[in-house]
């Protein structure tokens, strides 16, 4: 069928009919960008109004691609790379055309083309506003700043930034600086300001804070943990978050001058109350520039420096020194030492109890905790009046040490009434801002030592047993830091009228060597500052042998002990096991036992000892007194005790009677000369000593 559309109905004739965009001449896009670029000072004066152009037409700025005020995006406005941008505060970047279709707020490529069409093919008849080209007497006619400082979160994402410009104005260096806030796109600083250099300040123990950020760079060059907040000295310390620094040791680096040094005192205060864990100020020499910092040091050891600036601002006290000659005194009145527990830990004094690892020195630390609390004497057989005491723990969580007492007063039959009120325990354990010396040369954390005993006062503890000693610490274990620390915890005891016990550590030894007192970590610097030391020795498989057992890793005994103010306790050569208790939620968990060394002598009574010498006396041929002859007397005797001679335990356990049979006269050694052998044979025959009295 054939139409004929001249039959069809008139169209109106009103309003012209538009055209749709896929019908109009399509515009060359390269064509359109040398129209742009070969004015392109000139297009972008007409997009930005608020931008400006370098003195020497180079590069065109503004504060965002949304028009603001500012130099954050740079637009390249010649060469090869004419008309690309990029903004330094968002990261984000692209060409003139990104540039005209956000500025004219148009929705695609092809409006955009258009648009830039319609005004380049106009641009004879229209007049154009070129930007202005600001004078180059400021510092913001130089373009790009000098630097530009970013603040990230803990995480490394940017919050902020600060740019620096630097110029000179009659012969004289200026600078400026100019915040910026990403999250509001603007130049401003943000409501609650970061710190500079966040992410590195999350395992700082020491920070070194300064004013501005050129001088935390110095530092931070040197590997030195530095910060600084934004705006320095002038900045309003409530508008900073300084709370990355609470538990941590802070010193400040004050310019030098005196808005430095009263910013340093103002700052010292206020971190202090924030909760930092220790805060100082460092003294700046007297030699050195007016606003001298860190940044202009940059070329000094700026480890040693600091060193030295911390020892001047903490010059050491003259303390009197007074002679007095002996004159009478009561001796009578003179105080007793205070024992706490066991004669090893004592009031004002502190204690230190080393091993190797694994040994059991937490687990006896946990034991004697719950035996002074409750006063029961379980290990000591001694009771006394219960007290209070702290143990700390930085190793195990809090649960595994609530299990272990639970496991403690499970195997005791001990009811949790009676430690309640009296036995606190704590773990260390995610808790790094809890350290009491740190740096190389040892600094005490005053801030913390003080914090603890205004607690310990308040809550009348006893004794506190802090566990192991080295995860308080950030410093290396040189004589000298241990030194420093012992002395400060002796001091804390004495202050708090309580004991302390360190749970302590053994240098590393080589394969086979027996560890001593001499062996602990610290050296003598450590057991010098304290009254008592002992060290925990595990059992070695031949004393397992000789005591029967199937393993020695179970056992341990206090194998060393000294005490400067009375002779060793009873607690020398004690032994202990470790037994398995099942708790209550259904796991097996170690707990300490006291344990005797077996008695060889065990089930022998004096007739049985009687009739093993009338058996010797009898016997054909005598019994040879060597353990590897086949005619060993232990295989004679064996049978009689009920003990297997061929055993390694069982063997030991005879060897160790036979002697003692032989130092008291029961039995006694014959040399006899053996043609076989060529030389005397020691054989063992009847002593003198019949248990049961007379003679066969």
């Amino acid at each position: 069928m054939i139409l004929d559309f001249n039959d069809a109905p008139q169209q109106s004739t009103g309003a012209p009919v538009e055209v749709p965009q896929w019908a109009s001449p399509a515009q060359d896009r390269d064509e359109v960008f040398r129209s742009l670029t070969s004015n392109l000072e000139g297009v972008l004066g007409y997009l930005y109004p608020q931008g400006f152009a370098d003195p020497k037409g180079r590069k065109f700025y503004i504060g965002n691609i949304d028009g603001a005020p500012g130099e954050s995006l740079s637009v390249e406005l010649s060469g090869q790379t004419a008309g690309l941008w990029y903004d330094f505060a968002t990261g984000e970047g692209g060409d003139i055309f990104d540039l005209w279709r956000n500025a004219r707020g148009l929705s695609s490529f092809r409006e955009t083309l258009r648009d830039a069409a319609d005004y380049t093919g106009a641009a004879i008849n229209l007049p154009r506003r070129m930007p202005t080209r600001k004078s180059p007497k400021g510092g913001e006619a130089w373009g790009a700043p000098a630097h530009v400082y970013r603040y990230h979160d803990a995480q490394g994402s940017v919050l902020a930034e600060v740019q620096r410009f630097e110029w000179e104005k009659d012969g004289e260096p200026k600078k400026t600086f100019r915040p910026w806030d990403v999250a509001t796109r603007s130049y401003r600083a943000p409501e609650t300001r970061p710190l500079y250099n966040l992410p590195n300040l999350a395992q700082a123990p020491e920070i070194i804070v300064v004013e501005g950020e050129k001088a935390a760079d110095a530092l931070i060059a040197q590997n030195i943990d530095a910060t600084t907040a934004m705006g320095g000295a002038a900045a309003p310390l409530e508008k900073t978050d300084w709370s990355p620094l609470k538990g941590r040791k802070v010193e400040i680096w004050p310019d030098n001058d005196p808005a430095g040094r009263e910013y340093a005192k103002r700052l010292k205060q206020h971190l202090e109350a924030e909760g930092a864990l220790a805060v100082s100020i460092l003294n700046v020499p007297d030699t050195r520039p007016e606003k001298w910092d860190a940044a202009d040091a940059q070329e000094e050891d700026l480890g040693v420096l600091i060193k030295s600036m911390r020892s001047e601002a903490s010059p050491a006290k003259t303390v009197n020194f007074e002679i007095e000659f002996w004159d009478d005194v009561d001796l009578s009145a003179i105080p007793r030492v205070r024992y706490v527990y066991n004669r090893f830990y004592a009031k004002g004094y502190t204690s230190v109890t080393a091993a190797p690892p694994k040994v059991g020195k937490s687990l006896l630390g946990m034991i004697e905790a719950v035996d002074i609390a409750t006063g029961r004497g379980i290990l000591t057989g001694e009771e006394q009046a219960p007290q209070r005491v702290y143990y700390y723990n930085a190793e195990d969580d809090l649960n595994t040490i609530r299990n272990r007492i639970g496991a403690i007063l499970q195997h005791y039959g001990i009811d949790q009434s009676e430690v309640r009120g009296r036995l606190a325990v704590a773990s260390g354990v995610g808790d790094d801002g809890f350290y009491i010396i740190s740096g190389p040369d040892g600094e005490i954390h005053e801030a913390q030592f003080r914090a603890m005993e205004e607690k310990c006062i308040a809550m009348k503890i006893d004794c506190i047993i802090l566990d192991p000693l080295q995860d308080l610490s950030r410093s290396p274990e040189t004589n000298e830091v241990m030194r420093l620390l012992g002395g400060r915890l002796r001091q804390m005891a004495n202050r708090c009228d309580m004991a302390i016990g360190l749970i302590h550590h053994t240098r590393k030894m080589q394969t086979g060597a027996k560890a001593s007192i001499d062996d602990m970590r610290g050296g003598s610097a450590l057991r010098g500052t304290a009254r008592f030391n002992r060290l925990l020795v595990p059992m070695s498989e031949d004393d397992a042998v000789k005591a029967g057992l199937p393993d020695h890793r179970s056992h341990f005994q206090v194998g060393d002990i000294e005490g400067n103010l009375a002779p060793p306790s009873s607690d020398y050569a004690r032994w202990y096991e470790k037994v398995s208790v099942q708790t209550e939620n259904g796991e097996s968990v170690g707990v300490i036992a006291p344990w005797k060394w077996p008695d060889a002598f065990d089930g022998i009574d004096p007739k049985t000892a009687s009739a093993v010498r009338k058996a010797v006396m009898d016997a054909d041929p005598r019994p040879k007194e060597n353990v590897r002859a086949s005619g060993w007397v232990g295989h004679l005797i064996g049978p009689m005790l009920g003990i297997d001679s061929t055993d390694k335990g069982g063997k030991a356990r005879l060897l160790s009677i036979i002697k003692t049979w032989i130092d008291t006269d029961v039995l006694a050694v014959e040399r006899v000369y053996s043609a076989r052998d060529g030389r005397d044979v020691p054989f063992v025959v009847a002593g003198s000593n019949d248990p049961i009295g007379g003679l066969e």
